[in-house]
């Protein structure tokens, strides 16, 4: 028995069209929905980053400060000038902390180790440049003698040994907040106010911004 030939039809041009229409749109929807969650992603990323570099450049830094004997706060390193401490009120990018211990030979203090930061503006446009850490041991009878480091490109070199000092990026990017600078000078001069602004670009082009204040008294 003989069946009749089955009558397939292929789809029209019409149908095509919409499934490819709706195929598109459902591309669309995914791709945008994938794209959000990856900036939202990216950002969360760099706050994370952020609030651990703040909680890093924190922590290093109050425990040089807490542990110190004197400071003085500089217009910054690129000014070749003496260490003078500015006065109360004034600001600066470049900071040292000195330490002192007891000569029983000279029956004296000196200083026997200086820890320093400072910040380099690298774009004028923003203000924005990495913080750097250094330490320096030797032996000064006060802290006017300590003679300040050279600039070498983003190194320091010691003018005491003329030897290049050992430098730690803490901060990659950053902004002062205190009269553009990073350090105010507090307290008739025993303290010392951090003010600034990390700025992480992260990825995708979405920079994550956070600013931190903190005081910082040296024991004196």
């Amino acid at each position: 028995m003989k069946h009749p030939p089955e009558n397939k039809q292929a789809f029209t041009l019409p149908e095509v069209m919409m499934t490819v229409s709706i195929l598109s749109i459902v591309y669309v929807m995914a791709s945008s929905f994938i794209f959000s969650s990856m900036q939202v992603n990216a950002m969360t990323t760099g706050k994370t980053l952020v609030s651990r570099d703040i909680r890093q450049f924190t922590q290093r830094f109050g425990q040089d400060a807490r542990a110190a004997n004197h400071m003085s706060i500089l217009k910054g390193i690129r000014t070749n000038q003496q260490v003078t401490q500015l006065n109360s009120g004034d600001t600066g990018d470049f900071i040292l902390f000195y330490y002192q211990e007891y000569d029983y030979a000279e029956k004296k203090l000196t200083v026997y180790r200086v820890v320093g930061y400072y910040r380099l503006v690298e774009d004028a446009s923003t203000g924005e440049g990495p913080v750097f850490r250094f330490s320096e041991t030797g032996s000064w009878d006060t802290v006017n003698d300590y003679p300040l480091p050279r600039l070498h490109r983003r190194g320091l070199v010691s003018e005491a040994t003329n030897q290049t000092l050992e430098v730690q990026e803490v901060v990659q990017l950053t902004r002062g907040l205190a009269d553009g600078n990073l350090f105010y000078n507090y307290a008739q001069r025993r303290a010392v106010i951090v003010r600034g602004e990390i700025d992480n670009p992260g990825r995708m082009g979405q920079n994550a911004i956070n600013t931190y204040n903190f005081t910082v008294f040296p024991r004196g």
